[in-house]
């Protein structure tokens, strides 16, 4: 009996180590195309935020909240006004590696990695063309509970009409984020507001706007 128990323990221990060893799950790859059919209502995650209303549609992975890339080449004839395009996720998960790519699209908000609870690490949103454009807000990484860690936004072309956050937290740290403005044919434009890195009630540190071309109309803040 002795042995046979040893036997089971030894068992369960090496089946606790290889499930410890595992590498994380790859995350999804998306690409969006006029697809009206790979549009979602909103997330459970995302149903506190006062962003939402009823009609909204949403286009995000919904088998990984970290490790995504998403690319959005055209949204076609969907009202941008409701549209949200998130790289991944989660209300309690950190969210993390996510890349975000705008071509032709239009939409009401873009974010690189969302978690209400956890932290947002390493997001990044890129608009590679002039048909990019987001009527309200863009977000590398935005947290409410979590840190904000080196998530970026990098505007090649295209148009943010409202405000771009490299990496936001309400009550955590935000460290090492960015938005980087670069200098393309045609030019990128932020009507509002660019913001490396913010934090509500913890530390903002690190952080950056580089500006090497296109126009920004309101203020610049690291």
């Amino acid at each position: 009996m002795k042995s046979l128990r040893y036997s089971c323990l030894l068992t369960t221990v090496l089946v606790i180590m290889l499930f410890a060893i595992q590498p994380l799950r790859a995350g999804e790859t998306i690409v969006y195309n006029d697809d009206f059919g790979m549009l979602r209502p909103v997330p459970l995650w995302w149903r506190w935020s006062q962003s939402s209303a009823a009609g909204d549609l949403y286009l995000y992975p919904s088998l990984s909240d970290s490790g995504n890339s998403v690319t959005v080449l055209d949204t076609g004839s969907t009202d941008p006004t409701s549209l949200f395009i998130l790289g991944g996720g989660s209300d309690t998960a950190e969210v993390g590696n996510n890349l975000l790519v705008l071509s032709n699209a239009q939409s009401h908000a873009a974010l690189g990695g969302y978690s209400r609870y956890s932290d947002v690490s390493n997001n990044s949103v890129y608009f590679s063309s002039i048909g990019a454009t987001v009527v309200r807000f863009v977000y590398g990484g935005w947290t409410s509970e979590g840190k904000a860690k080196g998530n970026s936004v990098h505007i090649a072309s295209g148009e943010i009409r409202d405000l771009v956050v490299g990496g936001s937290s309400a009550d955590g740290d935000a460290t090492g984020n960015s938005v980087l403005v670069s200098e393309e044919t045609p030019v990128a434009t932020i009507v509002g507001n660019a913001t490396g890195g913010e934090s509500v009630s913890g530390n903002a540190t690190g952080n950056y706007v580089d500006i090497s071309g296109g126009e920004v109309s309101g203020y610049v803040e690291g």
